[in-house]
């Protein structure tokens, strides 16, 4: 078929007036045609097929008749043919017997089977779906009914069936299948979803064709990114980053994702400068790599001004590390010096020090490593100085020198510059005027003593002092006869060199005079002596203390010659025995040293039984030095150095244990060996060498298992267990755990802490740190590699940590990495955490229902509350439209920002969960906005309470006319009388009868109206009650009054007098007016 050479299968198909004719098994371009079939009678259907290859036509054959032929390759009809008429009836059945006419079912020559039917669907979905129907497949005959929208049917088929429609599915496909007719509109689809919080289901509903990016689905597009910011930033995240989309609304996005906290979506949208600047500033939310990769772009493709500004924004923001490395990646672009002085504008002088330490050595530009070496100095970092100044020569001497020269700092670097660029002359003024006088020795004797004749003729000119100078040039000529003298050069053993050298350190450096002599073995002792204590010390009191340190038979000859010549006989005596002794002492420690060399020991306790000068002590110590155990121990003991001769003693037998624990390794013989191991590993000094002459033959099982034995022992110390844990971290690393775990109190800790690093056994590394109490870097471990965790172990070390930054970091981890373990982790930690933190830190990751058991314990058992908290659960709540355990929750732990979960549940799609946001209204005392919501939604009650809680007659007043006037007629009367019972207190008589006659409902009114009437004439009782009993109060009083003063009268009767007639009892006359 169409010019193909090999043959290939064709399927064949007669449905209706239609013959369809495909290639099927061909991967590419497979030919699909169809032809009409001719009917003579509208009753006539097809019966039978066949193909003749002689004449490359599809024959068909129909009931009353007649043969049709087909094209094979085009499905032209070509010929036609009246036949014998034949007898066939197809029967059919319809979907219900009552409604539906259709044909559904058909009586099959061919077994119907899936496969068919889907085949047969890409030419005719009818057929298809009779196909699907006799074969019972469900779900492509109830999805193929969507397709040509006879929703209808899929009810009544689903019922017949018992067949539960995939709905999620079905969207899907009517989704895809002609979108942009009437079958299903996506854009309600994405709202029916959204409404009913079904975000991951729409996603898998309108993902693919969304993806299709056609210019129509704009609209769409930017809906389905705002949905997905608002509920799940992570795949909304996802998508932007895999550019799935690209008909969205750039800037409408760029604001959702500023709103969702994803700043580095934001920058990708954005293209002002005001808005990319707000944005840039979040670097705790902005990946690091994509700030830099930004930045790059901006620079090249917008314009290096936005780099600058954005850099500029960053240094307030960022710490020193993350913006110099920022800035090493955007140098090429920016430019080095810009960069520089926009850290230094924001006063980050470590910044630039961090910027320019990786390149000021190599850079050509001079400017740029003089910043450095500003920088480094301002940060105490020299040795970054000395470095550069010595490495580089792109920078301007003299403004390097001067500035280090003001900085007084180490003047090291300034040294190397001077040196280098000939300023030595004003160097050593510089350093010898601010007392660098070592600085000025360093650079003689060891930097460059070439220089030294410039050094001297500027110490002339600053007027130094001539010892300093003398000083100075002695140590110049003892470090130079130390090269020819000391180390073994064609020179070394010429005695005038030898005498020099112990002359110059007499004058220069006396305290090497000593060394140099146990040193040096070809020097003219009577030459130096004589210089020394004559020529050279004209104080005879220091020229004692200088023989008392030679310690030489010669200097105290000559000492003892100038104090007689001062006539100090007594002191010349002694000086002279000092020197006979030190000869004789001389001679005879050299025979007692001779005679143990030669293994004489009888001659040895011969000698020292006699009178002699031998220093014992010395050549006892030489001999046990050299291992001469038996010469030591006569010695020893014949001194009474008894703690010297127990030391011998053990030598001994130890160098005897060691000789035969050789001579088995050698012979293989290790139970041998062993046996003569146990008794020098007791001994501390001798242990590595037992384990290197293992280790080195390659023995590591036979020396493991020796040490294992050893510690048996009663006598054990410290290092055997550590260099067992050793051996065993590199030879058995099975064995390591437990033996810490038994051991670890008697092991070195830092010593096999370095070998388990070394080794990467992070688990024994973990377990050492928190045997030697060090949590912090336990935990750290843990942190860092996965081998070493462990739940219960991490939980137990983690809450002793002294640094909070680790369990913060832990968090993280266990987020990542144990996510089903880290609410037990949290709780353990609880009493250590900053609880705001931690939701903070939850709400990044997008993990606080995963933590809500733990938010849930923090809630009910940290106090006082943490409003964070109870904000993360209360979120928790409406997330799962859990309305009761929300009442609850705000009920019990107030402190929250109730405001604000009121506002954004007042446009919840759930009625329950706007009644919980008019409740928070009025305990936050916004009635009227309370009042509104709750007549939205038709919750008259819950108005009604609102309004009795705000006691405003006005609200209670505008409600009134509101449920009077404005509501379903069938609903006024009933909430007009229960708004008059509630808000009862604070409504007047006149405005609700006004109302009441306004709405027809004076009848309503009347149960009101008594009660006020009612309510009136007690409070008229009440206040005629007390007006009577103020009234008898007062009468009272005043008869009280009254007789008060009848009894005061009897009391004090008037008196009368000639003159004055009666008078009253004060004295004044009866004519006259009494005071009161």
């Amino acid at each position: 078929m169409d010019g193909r050479r090999e043959k290939t299968n064709v399927f064949c198909l007669a449905v209706d007036n239609k013959v369809i004719i495909a290639e099927v098994d061909v991967a590419q371009n497979p030919v699909r045609v169809q032809g009409d079939i001719v009917y003579t009678d509208p009753n006539d259907v097809p019966i039978a097929m066949q193909y003749s290859e002689r004449f490359g036509l599809h024959f068909l054959i129909s009931a009353m008749g007649i043969l049709s032929g087909f094209d094979i390759t085009t499905g032209t009809h070509v010929v036609m043919s009246k036949l014998v008429p034949i007898s066939v009836e197809p029967t059919n059945s319809s979907l219900n017997n009552s409604n539906n006419n259709s044909q559904c079912e058909m009586t099959w020559k061919i077994t119907p089977l899936e496969e068919l039917g889907n085949f047969v669907r890409q030419f005719d979905c009818q057929f298809a779906l009779a196909i699907y129907l006799s074969c019972k497949s469900h779900a492509n005959a109830a999805q193929i009914m969507c397709e040509l929208g006879e929703f209808e049917k899929v009810v009544q088929y689903c019922k017949m069936t018992e067949y539960k429609v995939p709905f999620f599915e079905v969207i899907r496909v009517l989704a895809g299948v002609n979108p942009a007719g009437a079958l299903a509109d996506p854009g309600e689809i994405m709202e029916i979803f959204y409404q009913r919080d079904l975000i991951k289901e729409l996603t898998d509903v309108i993902y693919d064709y969304l993806t299709n990016n056609d210019p129509s689905i704009s609209r769409l597009q930017t809906r389905y990114l705002e949905i997905l910011l608002q509920n799940n930033t992570q795949a909304a995240d996802f998508i932007l980053g895999k550019k799935a989309f690209d008909q969205y609304d750039p800037p409408y996005i760029a604001s959702c994702c500023e709103q969702a906290g994803l700043y580095h979506r934001a920058l990708e949208h954005r293209t002002e400068k005001p808005d990319i600047l707000r944005c840039i500033v979040y670097t705790n939310k902005i990946p690091h790599d994509f700030v830099i990769a930004y930045l790059h772009e901006v620079t090249i493709k917008v314009d290096r001004l936005y780099g600058y500004e954005c850099i500029k924004a960053l240094v307030k923001n960022m710490t020193n590390l993350n913006l110099v490395e920022i800035c090493i990646r955007c140098m090429a672009e920016l430019g080095a010096s810009e960069l520089i002085e926009i850290l230094e504008q924001g006063g980050m002088v470590e910044g630039v020090y961090l910027f320019l330490q990786g390149v000021a050595s190599h850079v050509q530009d001079k400017d740029i490593v003089f910043r450095f070496i500003q920088a480094a100095v301002k940060m105490g970092q020299f040795k970054d100085v000395e470095r550069v100044v010595r490495e580089s020569n792109a920078y301007d001497p003299k403004q390097v020198k001067d500035f280090l020269k003001e900085s007084k700092g180490d003047p090291q670097a300034l040294i190397i510059v001077c040196d280098k660029h000939d300023y030595i002359e004003e160097m050593i003024k510089y350093l010898y005027q601010n007392n660098f006088h070592k600085a000025i020795e360093r650079y003689c004797t060891g930097y460059n003593p070439k220089a030294t004749p410039k050094v001297v003729g500027a110490l002339i000119d600053c007027e130094a002092n001539e010892e300093f100078i003398n000083a100075l040039l002695g140590m110049v000529k003892i470090k130079f006869l130390e090269v020819i003298v000391l180390r073994k050069s064609e020179f070394a053993s010429i005695k005038k060199l030898q005498n020099l050298l112990l002359i110059t350190a007499i004058k220069a450096e006396s305290p090497k005079v000593k060394d140099y002599i146990c040193r040096l073995d070809n020097y003219d002792g009577e030459d130096v002596a004589k210089f020394a204590v004559i020529d050279h010390i004209g104080d005879i009191e220091r020229a004692n203390d200088l023989a008392v340190t030679v310690n030489l038979p010669s200097c105290w000859t000559l000492l003892a010659k100038g104090e007689l010549t001062r006539d100090m006989v007594e002191k010349c005596i002694s000086s002279y025995i000092m020197a006979r002794r030190l000869k004789e002492q001389v001679i005879d420690s050299e025979l007692v040293y001779s005679f143990a060399r030669t293994d004489q020991l009888a001659e040895i306790e011969e000698f020292i039984g006699q009178s002699n000068l031998a220093d014992l002590q010395a050549v006892g110590d030489r001999c046990y030095d050299e291992e001469m155990y038996n010469a030591a121990r006569i010695l020893f003991n014949h001194i009474g150095n008894f703690g010297k001769l127990t030391q011998t003693l053990s030598a001994q037998s130890i160098r005897t244990w060691k000789e035969v624990y050789f001579a088995c390794v050698d012979a293989r013989q290790f139970r041998l060996a062993q046996m003569c191991g146990v008794n020098i590993v007791v001994q501390v000094d001798e242990l590595a060498t037992l384990i290197d002459y293992y280790t080195e033959r390659g023995h590591y099982d036979e020396i493991i298992q020796l040490m294992e034995y050893a510690l048996r022992l009663k006598h054990t110390h410290m290092d055997m267990f550590t260099e067992l844990g050793i051996l065993y971290s590199k030879y058995k690393p099975k064995k390591l755990m437990e033996h810490i775990k038994m051991f670890h109190s008697r092991i070195n800790v830092p010593q096999l802490l370095g070998i388990c690093e070394a080794n990467l056994q992070w688990a024994e590394l973990c377990l050492l740190h928190t045997h030697y109490d060090d949590f912090d870097k336990a935990v750290q471990k843990m942190l860092e590699h996965i081998d070493a965790w462990s739940h219960s172990q991490f939980k137990d070390i983690v809450i002793k940590v002294t640094n909070t930054e680790i369990l913060y970091r832990a968090i993280d981890a266990y987020l990542q990495q144990h996510p089903l373990l880290v609410c037990d982790l949290l709780t353990v930690m609880s009493p250590q955490l900053d609880h705001s933190r931690v939701v903070q830190q939850l709400r990044r990751k997008d993990r606080l229902a995963l933590c809500k058991p733990f938010l849930l314990f923090v809630q009910g058992s940290v106090k006082p509350e943490v409003p964070e908290v109870n904000e993360a659960v209360n979120e928790l709540y409406v997330e799962e439209e859990d309305v009761d355990a929300l009442r609850l929750s705000i009920a019990q732990y107030p402190s929250f920002d109730q405001l604000g979960l009121a506002r954004n549940l007042e446009k919840h799609h759930l009625l329950r969960m706007r009644r919980v946001a008019s409740l928070l209204f009025t305990q936050n005392k916004r009635f009227a906005h309370a009042v509104e919501l709750a007549k939205k939604d038709k919750m008259y009650q819950d108005a009604m309470e609102a309004s009795a809680a705000s006691k405003d007659v006005k609200v209670c007043e505008e409600l009134l006319r509101f449920l009077a006037n404005d509501i379903d007629e069938n609903e006024r009367a009933g909430c007009f009388a229960a708004a008059l019972y509630i808000c009862f207190e604070f409504l007047t008589e006149d405005i609700v009868m006004e109302v009441a006659w306004e709405a027809n409902l004076e009848e309503y009114a009347k149960p009101f109206q008594v009660q006020q009437r009612r309510n009136s004439e007690n409070k008229i009782n009440e206040l005629e009650k007390t007006v009577m009993e103020l009234k008898k109060k007062l009468e009272a009083k005043e008869e009280e009054e009254k007789q008060a003063k009848v009894t005061e009268l009897q009391q004090y009767p008037p008196q009368m007098t000639r003159s004055q007639g009666m008078v009253s009892t004060m004295g004044a006359p009866m004519n006259q007016p009494m005071n009161k």
